[in-house]
């Protein structure tokens, strides 16, 4: 899977999205078809029209693209989207992802903890070869992360192993880390 910064000021014109369920609740999918990547993955609260709309307003918000197209997203993939986005041997997944040199640094970081375990947010910063006290920076660009699941945000916990601070909530966090210990267990 691989991570493509985007360029300084870059506004798409066009976000193609859809929601769909998943093992972790609905999820809300974008792609831009300029890049044909993925620059969107959210883990919505509920089926809410509410709460579709809310992350429907963050994803405008972000990417600020001249058009959100609510359909169109089934022609970037070979089937629609499901749990297979979340699967090992999906590979094939391209991301776009807007944020600083810095943020690329920490989503990088967090792709290369194996599944199944977890990093303390002072740990990512010395994988970084930054010192402990930047774990507070750490935190804060993990919690930039708008791709839940495939930058897997969720294997960042505190030192003490408290798990806390997940945009999707804490209960999701948990379900996604057991989930991850599952599989783990289960491929030994």
């Amino acid at each position: 899977m691989e991570i493509r910064p985007t360029k300084k000021g870059y506004r798409p014109a066009e976000l193609r999205t859809a929601f769909f369920d998943s093992r972790f609740g609905n999820t809300l999918i974008a792609v831009d078809p300029e890049t044909k990547r993925i620059v969107w993955l959210s883990l919505v609260l509920d089926k809410s029209a509410k709460a579709k709309k809310d992350n429907l307003e963050e994803l405008e918000i972000h990417w600020q693209p001249e058009t959100l197209n609510e359909n169109g997203v089934d022609e970037f993939f070979d089937k629609p989207p499901g749990n297979w986005i979340f699967e090992d041997g999906c590979t094939g997944l391209k991301l776009f992802m807007k944020g600083t040199e810095f943020q690329h640094e920490v989503w990088n970081a967090l792709r290369e903890i194996p599944k199944g375990e977890t990093r303390s947010y002072s740990e990512v910063a010395e994988q970084l070869n930054r010192p402990k006290n930047h774990a507070r920076a750490v935190a804060s660009a993990v919690a930039s992360n708008t791709i839940a699941v495939l930058v897997p945000c969720h294997r960042v916990i505190q030192s003490s192993g408290k798990i806390s601070g997940f945009r999707w909530g804490p209960a999701r966090k948990r379900m996604l880390l057991d989930w991850e210990a599952a599989a783990t267990q289960n491929a030994v």
